[in-house]
C-alpha cells in the first residue's frame, strides 16, 4: 500500500464515521429513508431509478418505501402514462421531514466547519469530490450491480 493509498483508507474511514454522525442527527429517519425522500424530491420517482441511484438492491429500496410511506411522509400512485408504473410522492409531512433533517444536518456539521481553517477551501474540495464521485458513478454502479447479482445467486 502506497503513502497515497493509506492517506485513502483513512479518509474512508473518516467519511464513513460522518455518515453514522449524520445517520445519528436524522432521529428516527434513517440514511436510506433520507436519501430515498431526497432524491424523489429530486425527481426520481421510481423505486427501481432510486434503487440505482443509491446503488443498492431493490429489496432495500422496497422497505425503505414502505416505512416512510407508514410513516405518512411518501405515497404511491399509479402513473398516467402507465398504469402498471408506480410513482412516488412526497406528502407535506416527507416535504416538512426532509427540511427537518436537512436543518439537523446543517446544524450537526457548522461546528465542524468552524474548526476548519478555510471552510471555503473545504467546500469547493467536497464539490470536487461530488462531481468527481458523479463522474465515476456510471462505473460504480456497474459493479454495484454485479456485486448484487452475485449474492443472489449465491
Amino acid at each position: 500500500m502506497t503513502v497515497a493509498d493509506e492517506e485513502l483508507a483513512r479518509y474512508g474511514r473518516q467519511l464513513t464515521l460522518l455518515a453514522r454522525v449524520i445517520e445519528a442527527t436524522l432521529g428516527d429517519l434513517s440514511l436510506t429513508g433520507y436519501r430515498v425522500l431526497a432524491l424523489v424530491e429530486q425527481g426520481d420517482h421510481r423505486s427501481s431509478e432510486i434503487a440505482r441511484q443509491l446503488a443498492v438492491g431493490r429489496p432495500t429500496v422496497t422497505y425503505a418505501v414502505d416505512t416512510l410511506v407508514d410513516k405518512g411522509l411518501l405515497e404511491r400512485e399509479t402513473a398516467e402514462s402507465d398504469r402498471r408504473v408506480i410513482q412516488l410522492r412526497l406528502t407535506r409531512a416527507g416535504r416538512e421531514a426532509l427540511r427537518r433533517a436537512d436543518r439537523a444536518i446543517t446544524a450537526r456539521l457548522r461546528p465542524v466547519f468552524e474548526h476548519i481553517e478555510d471552510p471555503d477551501a473545504a467546500l469547493r474540495t467536497l464539490h470536487q469530490v461530488h462531481d468527481a464521485t458523479v463522474a465515476t458513478r456510471a462505473e460504480w454502479l456497474r459493479l454495484v450491480a454485479a456485486r448484487h447479482k452475485k449474492r443472489r445467486s449465491t
